[in-house]
């Protein structure tokens, strides 16, 4: 695993130095910390996160580490990939640590403007590989793709931008058609972003709504959280940042409060 990240996170820049194609500029748009970015960039994203869920009958512990590499190609287009671990925690039953899904997402993203007024709208499609085995935390069939097209804008004005996103979230298969006695689990998704800007340092707020489908089909899906945070560019084109988790509403099971670290370096 620690050598798959290691060859993954040199792709952009050996890419850069070689095929000119790739060689675009990043967004002007600073970088979310949790929803979809409405820009695109080269860069690599290294993730740590806690999340710890409450309630009468149980205790959950969640610890996530990830990697995500994106590459701009054709000054428009990105292709992203994200793979990562979790370790679960139940009090009373046994740990399981699991690999994520892999998942690879090709954006679209046009921009326009100066410091003044900016202006960036686009979408994306993220497909997620199948799991090997079931979630300890989510019912969701293991031997399923997951889609998810999406949907973003953003806004700036000097110092302050605002961001948001609208996604939607299906399993499927390779024949993307549902069996007689199957039913996809699909969830909408809405996210928005509002930041100010001093210097090296961003001062960040952003929150999202997720509602099922069907609820009777998936039963744990819906949230509303919301993330305060903070991120500073420690170098040029190195950025670290911080970002809590607060919930607001949603199902008991997804009532979870943590925190994600992250490191970005932007090429």
């Amino acid at each position: 695993m620690k050598d798959k990240i290691l060859k993954l996170s040199f792709i952009p820049l050996l890419i850069n130095l070689y095929f000119p194609i790739f060689a675009d500029d990043s967004s002007q748009f600073g970088h979310p910390l949790r929803i979809e970015p409405a820009g695109i960039y080269n860069k690599v994203r290294f993730n740590g996160s806690y999340t710890e869920t409450r309630t009468k009958s149980s205790f959950e512990k969640d610890k996530n580490a990830s990697i995500e590499g994106e590459l701009i190609f054709l000054q428009k287009f990105s292709l992203k990939v994200n793979g990562g671990a979790t370790k679960y925690e139940t009090i009373g039953e046994k740990t399981v640590v699991q690999n994520d899904r892999w998942n690879t997402t090709l954006k679209f993203a046009s921009e326009s403007g100066g410091n003044n007024f900016r202006l960036v709208w686009g979408g994306g499609v993220r497909v997620s590989d199948k799991q090997k085995v079931e979630n300890p935390r989510y019912d969701i069939a293991p031997d399923l793709y997951l889609l998810r097209p999406n949907l973003s804008l953003g806004v700036g004005f000097g110092i302050f931008e605002i961001q948001a996103d609208l996604s939607m979230q299906t399993e499927t298969n390779s024949k993307f058609k549902e069996s007689n006695n199957q039913d996809f689990r699909r969830f909408y998704q809405a996210g928005g972003l509002f930041s100010a800007k001093f210097g090296n340092l961003r001062l960040i707020a952003e929150t999202e709504y997720r509602q099922p489908y069907d609820s009777k089909v998936d039963v744990r899906s819906r949230f509303w959280n919301v993330y305060p945070g903070i991120s500073y560019n420690i170098f040029d084109k190195t950025m670290i940042s911080l970002s809590a988790q607060i919930p607001v509403n949603g199902e008991s099971g997804e009532l979870g409060k943590g925190f994600r670290f992250s490191l970005f370096q932007f090429f």
